[in-house]
C-alpha cells in the first residue's frame, strides 16, 4: 500500500509539474492584458470593477471576480506565478478526479487503464483545443476552473457519496454565477436528471436540489446583468438577433464547422454505446442522449454576439462528452465492449509511447512559443528605451502554429492596429499603437 501511495504521488506531481511548465510558456494575450492593466485588488476597486463589468459587459459575477482578483499588473511575477501554480494544481485534480469518476475508483493511477484514459484525454483535449485554451490564462480562469469544480463537486456527490447543503449551495451559485453556458448546459442535464427519476420512481439525491436552486438563483442574477445586453449589442454589431435565425444559423454551425467536427464521432460513439449497454434502460438513454443533443443548442445566443464558435466555449461538451463515453466505456457489462477494454489494456506500452510522443511536440511547440515571446520582450524594450511609440513586430505566429500545430492556442495582435487586441496590447505596453509587420 505504502509503495502504492508513492506512485500515486510521483504521477500526481508528474502531472502537475509538467503542466507547470507549460503554463510557464504560455504568454500573456488578448483578455489577459486588460485585466491585468487594471491591478484592481491593489488599487483597492475589486468590488467596483467587478460591478462596472456586470453593468457595462457581462453578468459573469464569479468568473470576472476571480480573474481581477488574480490579475495584477503591479505585482506582474507574483499574479502570473500564483495563476500558473494555481491553474497547474487544478489540472493535475481535474484528470485524478475525472479518471476515478469513469472509473468508479475501481483502479490506481498506477495501472493500465490510467495509461488509456490519460493517452485519449490528452489526444482529444489536444486536437480539440480544450488544453491550450486552458492554459490561457483568462480561459483557465473563466472557463476551465468552473469544470474542475464541477468534476470535483461530482465526485463528492455520487463517488464518494458524500452530503454538504454547503459545498452544493455553493457550487450551485458560483457556477450560475460563473457562465450562461455553464449555466444552460446544467440546467438541461438536471432537468433530465428529475425527469428520469420522476418516471423511474427514483429517489433524487437532495444535495442536487440544493444544487439545482442555488444554479438557477445564480443564473437570474447573471442573465439580467444590463451588461449582457449591451455587449451583445457591441459584438453582434450590424448582424440580425432573430431568435429562429440564430437557431438555424446554430444548426449549421453544429453541421459544417471545423471545432466541432469531433463532438460528431463523439457523440455517435456515446449514442453507439447507449445501443450496446443493456443494463441502462431506454427510457433513461433516450432522455439523457435527447438532453445532450438540447444542450449543444445553449451556444445560440453565444454565436448570436460573435457570429461563429470559438475553441473554449466548446470546453465544456468536449470534457462532458468524454467522460460519458468511457463512463460507458469502463461500466458496459457488453462482452465486445469488455474485450475491447482489455486489447487497449494491453496494448498500452504503445499507447504510453504515443503518449509521450504527443506531450513532446507539445512541450517543444511551447518552448518554440516562449522563445518567440523571449524575442518580442526585447523588441519592447528596445521600443521603451528608444521612445518608440508606434511599434510594429515581425512574424505572425498563428500562422506557422495552424499549420503545423493545431493543439496551441495564441490570439496574437494583428496586421491591423484598430483591432482589440492590438489596441489592448498598446495600452498595456505603453504604445500608441501596435501592428505585426507584413
Amino acid at each position: 500500500m505504502k509503495k502504492q501511495n508513492i506512485f500515486n504521488i510521483l504521477i500526481i506531481s508528474a502531472i502537475a509539474i509538467g503542466f507547470l511548465f507549460l503554463n510557464f510558456y504560455q504568454p500573456i494575450f488578448a483578455d489577459d492584458f486588460g485585466r491585468l492593466s487594471a491591478s484592481a485588488l491593489t488599487k483597492g476597486d475589486l468590488i467596483s470593477t467587478v460591478y462596472s463589468q456586470y453593468l457595462n459587459w457581462t453578468g459573469r459575477v464569479s468568473a470576472e471576480y476571480l480573474a481581477y482578483l488574480l490579475f495584477n499588473k503591479d505585482h506582474l511575477v507574483i499574479s502570473l506565478f500564483i495563476i500558473d501554480i494555481l491553474n497547474s494544481i487544478l489540472f493535475s485534480i481535474f484528470v485524478i478526479l475525472s479518471f476515478k469518476i469513469v472509473s468508479k475508483e475501481r483502479y490506481e493511477l498506477s495501472s493500465k487503464h490510467f495509461v488509456v484514459f490519460f493517452f485519449f484525454l490528452s489526444f482529444i483535449f489536444l486536437y480539440s483545443g480544450v488544453i491550450g485554451n486552458a492554459l490561457w490564462k483568462t480561459a483557465a480562469i473563466q472557463y476551465f476552473w468552473g469544470i474542475v469544480l464541477l468534476v470535483g463537486y461530482y465526485y463528492f456527490v455520487f463517488i464518494r457519496q458524500k452530503n454538504s447543503i454547503a459545498f452544493s449551495v455553493f457550487a450551485g451559485a458560483f457556477i450560475g454565477l460563473y457562465n450562461e453556458i455553464y449555466l444552460g448546459v446544467l440546467a438541461i442535464l438536471l432537468f433530465a436528471y428529475f425527469l428520469d427519476c420522476k418516471l423511474d420512481n427514483k429517489s433524487i439525491n437532495r444535495n442536487l436540489v440544493y444544487f439545482f436552486g442555488a444554479l438557477i438563483i445564480g443564473g437570474i442574477i447573471l442573465a439580467v446583468a444590463p451588461g449582457n445586453y449591451k455587449r451583445l449589442d457591441v459584438l453582434a454589431g450590424s448582424r440580425s438577433i432573430d431568435l429562429l435565425q440564430n437557431i438555424k444559423f446554430m444548426w449549421q454551425l453544429l453541421i459544417y464547422h471545423p471545432y466541432v467536427k469531433l463532438l460528431h464521432y463523439m457523440i455517435a460513439f456515446i449514442g453507439l454505446l447507449l445501443i450496446f449497454d443493456k443494463n441502462i434502460k431506454f427510457k433513461t438513454k433516450l432522455i439523457y442522449f435527447a438532453a445532450l443533443i438540447s444542450s449543444l443548442f445553449v451556444l445560440t445566443p453565444i454565436v448570436s454576439q460573435y457570429g461563429g464558435l470559438n475553441q473554449r466555449v466548446l470546453m465544456i461538451y468536449y470534457v462532458l462528452f468524454f467522460m460519458i463515453i468511457f463512463g460507458l466505456l469502463y461500466n458496459s457489462k457488453n462482452v465486445f465492449i469488455v474485450k475491447f477494454i482489455e486489447l487497449l489494456s494491453k496494448l498500452f506500452w504503445l499507447l504510453l509511447i504515443l503518449l509521450l510522443f504527443q506531450l513532446w511536440m507539445l512541450f517543444s511547440v511551447y518552448n518554440s512559443l516562449h522563445d518567440y515571446e523571449s524575442q518580442r520582450q526585447q523588441l519592447i524594450r528596445y521600443y521603451d528605451e528608444h521612445n518608440v511609440k508606434s511599434a510594429s513586430f515581425p512574424v505572425d505566429y498563428r500562422l506557422y502554429l495552424d499549420k503545423n500545430y493545431r493543439f496551441v492556442y495564441f490570439d496574437d495582435i494583428t496586421f491591423n492596429k484598430n483591432d482589440w487586441r492590438n489596441k489592448g496590447f498598446a495600452n498595456y505596453y505603453g504604445f500608441d499603437s501596435v501592428v505585426l509587420k507584413r
